[in-house]
Parts: structure tokens; C-alpha cells; sequence
């Protein structure tokens, strides 16, 4: 008779996640510098040896992976009037230094087939800067802990950190999440992956009972800075996919142009007040 029917159905969870993590992970590290053409550094100049090689591969793009559905809740509308208003200056900045960047992210993420939207999730994580570094050790543009970066390839040592290298970092961070997403099939969830974990995102579902991120949130089953972290995204996103039609002191003043669902370019969905969003 089994005495420990949940430990054991816990462990084999874990082992079946960590084994499907493994496998992604080693699919992409066994050719980590990427397939993307010539002309492509000429988009910075060159950084370091390794992104000088990345010109002399023949270009492949990846399938594309869907774009995700951004639903309006309450929580997105308020990081929407935070980084509108008192923390407009960091917008500002961020999306300035962005510039330069620019077209090297978005021929990687549409070379490795990850949403050009989630090219956003760059300013929660760094403002854009290469050279950035958390408290926790997180460093480079995208914000990547030592072991993770290890395992996308990167070349994390006292003398050469790649993790602040904007084009390999960036690639680095486009294969990760094109693998969080294809173990959650989420876009919510792979961005909550991507900051919490994503042992712990899966281990919270489990433990909430669900299959979705706002239900983690209103359990409260993730820690407060990963369920911001995800809303944060979205409203900065949402705000750029509009900047073509308003400036940001227009939107600042009126949210009318959330509401309305953004410009088309990214899907939205209306909050509906029950557990998940309703397609709208």
C-alpha cells in the first residue's frame, strides 16, 4: 500500500518537468550561435568574437510561435498609469536607449520566431541596458542569473561576461522564452516563467489547482514581484503599440485608447471580472 500517494505523484511531476526543460534547453545549446545572416552585425558594429560569427551562418528562421492575447485587467491598467505618470522619465529614457538596439531585436526574435511584442519585457528587466545589474546577481540587458545563462550558451567568467553582449544575450533570451513557451503553452506563463522559474510557476499551478496566470495571481500562489512582472510587460507593451497614434502625454491624460483594444497589431481581450479574461 502506498503510504505517500502525493509525494510521490509531486516527485514525478518534477522529474517529468525537469526532463522536458532538460531536453529544450540541449536542443537549442547544441547550436547556440544562430542561424542568422550576413549583414546582421552591422546592425551594432561588433561586441565580441563570438557575435562577429553570427554574420557568417546562413540564415534560418524558426517557426513562429503565436502572438499572445493580451487581456486589460485592472492590474495592467494600473502599471499602464504608473509608468505613464510617475515613472515617465524611466519610460522615456528606456525607450530612447531602445533605439539603438532596436533592429538587432527585432530580426532576432523574428529570426529565433518569438513575438516582436515581447521585445517590452526588455524595459521592466533592464531599461535596455547592457551593462545593468540586480541586487541578485541578474546582469546584462535581459537580466540573466549565471546558471541560465550557462545554459543557453553563454560565457559567464571573470573575464568575459556575455551576458552584457546585447546580441548574444538577446538570442540567448528569445530561445529561453520560445522554451518556457512550449513547456506552458502560455504566454502569461512563460513570463511568469521567465522570472520566477519554471518549476515554480508549474509547482503553483499544481498547488492552486489551475491552468492559468491570473488565477495564480488572485490566489496570491507567486510571489508579488512575478505578478507584477507579467502586467508590467503588458502595459508597456500596449503603451508602444500605440505611440504610432498617440504621444504619451495623450495617453497619460485619457486610457480611452486601452479600452478601445490598442491598433491591432496585438490581440486584446476585455476583462470580464471572473476567473479569466472573455475574448473581446
Amino acid at each position: 500500500m502506498n503510504r505517500f500517494p502525493k509525494l510521490r505523484m509531486s516527485l514525478y511531476y518534477c522529474v517529468r518537468h525537469a526532463c522536458l526543460s532538460f531536453v529544450l534547453v540541449l536542443l537549442n545549446s547544441c547550436s547556440f550561435l544562430p542561424e542568422h545572416g550576413p549583414g546582421f552585425m552591422g546592425l551594432l558594429g561588433s561586441h565580441t568574437k563570438q557575435s562577429a560569427l553570427l554574420g557568417q551562418a546562413p540564415r534560418a528562421t524558426r517557426v513562429q510561435l503565436p502572438e499572445p492575447a493580451w487581456e486589460v485587467t485592472p492590474e495592467i491598467e494600473r502599471e499602464v498609469q504608473l509608468l505613464l505618470g510617475r515613472e515617465r522619465s524611466y519610460l522615456t529614457q528606456s525607450l530612447e536607449r531602445r533605439e539603438q538596439y532596436m533592429p538587432m531585436l527585432r530580426q532576432v526574435f523574428q529570426d529565433e520566431g518569438v513575438p516582436e511584442t515581447l521585445i517590452s519585457m526588455a524595459l521592466i528587466e533592464s531599461g535596455y541596458n547592457p551593462s545593468a545589474r540586480s541586487p541578485a546577481g541578474a546582469v546584462g540587458m535581459w537580466q540573466f542569473m549565471r546558471p541560465t545563462a550557462r545554459m543557453y550558451g553563454l560565457t559567464v567568467t571573470r573575464h568575459e561576461d556575455q551576458r552584457r553582449d546585447p546580441i548574444l544575450s538577446t538570442i540567448a533570451a528569445a530561445r529561453h522564452l520560445r522554451d518556457l513557451y512550449n513547456i506552458h503553452q502560455d504566454w502569461h506563463l512563460a513570463l511568469a516563467a521567465y522570472n520566477a522559474g519554471s518549476g515554480g510557476i508549474s509547482r503553483a499551478l499544481r498547488r492552486a489547482g489551475a491552468d492559468d496566470y491570473w488565477t495564480l495571481v488572485r490566489k496570491k500562489k507567486i510571489p508579488a514581484q512575478t505578478a507584477r512582472f507579467v502586467p508590467r510587460i503588458i502595459a508597456v507593451s500596449l503603451i508602444t503599440k500605440n505611440m504610432e497614434r498617440y504621444d504619451l502625454s495623450t495617453m497619460a491624460k485619457n486610457l480611452d485608447w486601452l479600452r478601445e483594444g490598442g491598433d491591432g497589431s496585438v490581440q486584446v481581450a476585455r476583462w470580464s471580472g471572473d476567473r479569466r479574461p472573455s475574448a473581446g
